[in-house]
């Protein structure tokens, strides 16, 4: 009798047990929109060591002629397949989205440069506003920088990309950033988990360079991304240089356009880069 008390006893310990789930409940992932506006062709400049300026179409040609040799030229020292404009909603809020596409190669045998390789990568800059891009009280042939705002960073390397959805997989590593604490204060910074990294910092700035040649108007662009801490890697410049501010940075990073750039029409840049996604959403 003891014995057959006790079994009913565990099992409605068993039943009453409070605190468990019966249903199986998804916690929401980013919602990315999709693509609002896309950038597909720019002609990317460069001055080679021998003073010739040489161009390529969504790529910056090598500044040594001599790279091109042993890769593959098309690829230049910076490239993109195409440029998105979108926005992702995250928990009740919606930011704007950058994506960038590019194309990164290697060697499988770098000894002898045989088996060449081409890897692709989309890059998400969730923005914590769009800011204003073009200004019009800045006068043509005179170069200016301006600050991006991020938010949030991800990318994915693929072939998965060819046979996933770039939206879905995207809102998945933005998802993990979120989960991961690694969200931009307003000075983009984020504390990092892994003790090593301790705090970092990531800044993109879009370089501008308005010209007026003999009545065509044009703009010429750069884009750096950096993170002080760790690395990343982007498809229209890779930077590589320290923190700074100020007067020095914008000499510094404006003497770029003597060396390199990409260009478009200027009402095809305006079309663009001129647009704030989120007065894009229906």
């Amino acid at each position: 009798m003891k014995r057959t008390t006790a079994i009913i006893l565990l099992t409605c310990g068993f039943i009453c047990t409070p605190g468990q789930q019966v249903g199986r409940t998804n916690e929401a992932l980013p919602v990315f929109s999709p693509s609002l506006k896309t950038l597909s062709s720019a002609t990317g400049w460069a001055k080679t060591s021998l003073g010739q300026w040489v161009s390529l179409k969504n790529a910056i040609p090598y500044r040594d002629p001599e790279k091109g040799k042993y890769t593959d030229a098309n690829l230049g020292a910076d490239n993109f397949t195409k440029v998105e404009l979108r926005t992702v909603k995250i928990g009740d809020t919606t930011f704007p989205v950058i994506l960038f596409y590019h194309r990164r190669g290697l060697y499988r045998y770098e000894a002898i440069s045989e088996g060449w390789m081409e890897i692709e990568e989309c890059q998400a800059f969730v923005l914590k506003s769009w800011p204003v891009i073009i200004d019009d009280t800045k006068k043509d042939n005179e170069s200016y920088v301006v600050d991006l705002p991020v938010h949030v960073f991800a990318a994915e390397s693929y072939a998965a990309l060819h046979t996933a959805n770039i939206g879905q997989r995207m809102a998945e590593h933005v998802a993990n950033a979120v989960k991961d604490g690694e969200v931009c204060n307003d000075k983009g910074q984020y504390k990092s988990k892994y003790s090593h990294e301790g705090t970092v910092t990531t800044k993109m700035s879009l370089l501008l360079f308005p010209v007026n040649d003999e009545g065509t108007r044009k703009v010429r662009f750069l884009l750096y991304t950096s993170q002080t801490s760790g690395y990343i890697s982007d498809g229209l410049r890779r930077s590589g240089r320290s923190d700074y501010s100020g007067t020095e940075r914008i000499k510094r990073d404006t003497a770029e356009f003597n060396e390199r750039y990409f260009e478009l029409p200027r009402t095809e840049f305006i079309e663009f880069f001129g647009t704030d996604p989120m007065k894009l959403i229906k």
